[in-house]
């Protein structure tokens, strides 16, 4: 009986009432903030390399020199100035250089390795060379 009266039927119904808008105004806020967080990640960032290379590039232009940044992007030093002025050690720039050599060279058909031991080959053949010529040099000069 005691439910059934009217007031405490609209107490409990303005209760009612003032928890729906409370959740709808927290709902509303939550969809904010969720749009907020969107629009933020959906913003055009500036990356430490690209404004570097863009700097680059900048001063560049600035002495005269004709140069865009797809040249600064070929040339490893300027690259590896960049890289370590964006804070990236020597020691992680020289690690990932090398890997994009063995990519490029693997996408070749070529190993890097073998590259190198090419490489050490061709440099022990002229100093083998090298020492041939000193030593007909030296029996050249005790002939005379």
């Amino acid at each position: 009986r005691h439910a059934l009266k009217v007031g405490r039927r609209t107490t409990l119904s303005q209760l009612d009432s003032d928890i729906t808008s409370q959740l709808d105004d927290l709902f509303k806020f939550y969809n904010l903030a969720r749009d907020a967080d969107i629009l933020d990640r959906l913003q055009a960032r500036e990356y430490a390399v690209e404004a570097e290379v863009e700097r680059q590039v900048a001063e560049r232009k600035g002495l005269g020199e004709a140069v865009d940044a797809e040249a600064l992007e070929k040339d490893s030093e300027v690259v590896r100035g960049i890289a370590v002025a964006s804070g990236v050690s020597d020691a992680e720039f020289q690690e990932e250089l090398t890997r994009e050599m063995r990519e490029g060279f693997a996408q070749q058909g070529f190993k890097l390795d073998r590259a190198a031991e090419l490489m050490q080959s061709d440099q022990e053949f002229e100093a083998t060379q090298q020492l041939e010529l000193l030593q007909k040099k030296e029996e050249m000069a005790a002939l005379q």
